[in-house]
């Protein structure tokens, strides 16, 4: 991956009362260990909301439906850029 590539998100934002869903990164995986909103990359010809449900599924095995976009920012590690949209989600299966 060239350093100026940026890899394009989509976080699920799972909210219940006032409790919100979260995931933790997986051993030997960037930033190993910290807590986040479930989602990942988006794929080529797939839009932040299907990259949300198919992720979900992928990670937590919980169908969910896709909302709105709440917000969407950019972040430059020493490695990479990354944009992130952050969608609302609610489940309905699983």
């Amino acid at each position: 991956m060239e350093r100026n590539e940026t890899i394009i998100v989509a976080a699920a934002v799972i909210r219940r009362g006032r409790a919100y869903l979260l995931t933790r990164r997986l051993p030997g995986s960037h930033m190993a260990g910290f807590w986040e909103f479930p989602g990942g990359k988006v794929e080529a010809g797939e839009s932040p909301a299907e990259a949300v449900e198919r992720e979900v599924a992928e990670e937590v095995g919980s169908m969910v439906r896709a909302g709105g976009e709440i917000c969407c920012l950019e972040h430059e590690y020493p490695e990479r850029r990354v944009r992130l949209h952050f969608l609302e989600a609610v489940i309905v299966e699983g």
